[in-house]
């Protein structure tokens, strides 16, 4: 999953499109998997502002951006059940997670937001903390949803690629 991440990240590169107005970060599974090792310690915390991000999570994500701008989209690669892949586009100008699911019926819209509850808590702070401008009123769980009309493929060991090519 990370080569096709990586493949996108640098096609994607190579196109450039200097006049769009929101800038595009691939991310890869890795990062996900270090985000929700945070979120045991970060949910039993009252006050969320004062959790402290592994270092090496902070860095890696200040990297990739240029805090100047809010106009930002991550994508990221989410694997559920360790059977199943989705897409997810983390807009950080909406404040919401869109989720690029190839087969709807194997998770409810519930059962997917609890899935996605520690990543739609944690983004936010992550990005304070990695440098973002960001208000105490802005540090609320992103809404996540999912994406409208996407073709469906319900060979599971195919979902990976679909949810790149969703990307």
């Amino acid at each position: 999953m990370d080569v096709l991440m990586k493949h996108l990240s640098m096609s994607y590169a190579n196109q450039s499109l200097s006049e769009e107005s929101k800038k595009s970060v691939f991310l890869d599974s890795k990062f996900i998997a270090y985000l929700s090792r945070n979120y045991s310690k970060f949910s039993k915390i009252q006050a969320k502002e004062t959790h402290v991000f592994t270092k090496g999570l902070v860095e890696v994500f200040g990297e990739m951006v240029d805090h100047c701008s809010d106009h930002y989209v991550f994508y990221v690669p989410f694997n559920l059940d360790k059977k199943h892949w989705v897409g997810l586009c983390v807009d950080a100008s909406s404040w919401i997670i869109t989720v690029f699911d190839c087969n709807t019926s194997l998770r409810s819209e519930a059962s997917m937001s609890s899935e996605l509850k520690p990543i739609s808590e944690m983004f936010p702070y992550l990005m304070k903390q990695a440098g973002w401008r960001i208000s105490n009123s802005q540090l609320v769980p992103m809404v996540v949803e999912r994406a409208k009309h996407v073709p469906q493929n319900i060979i599971s060991a195919d979902s990976s690629l679909t949810s790149v090519l969703l990307l």
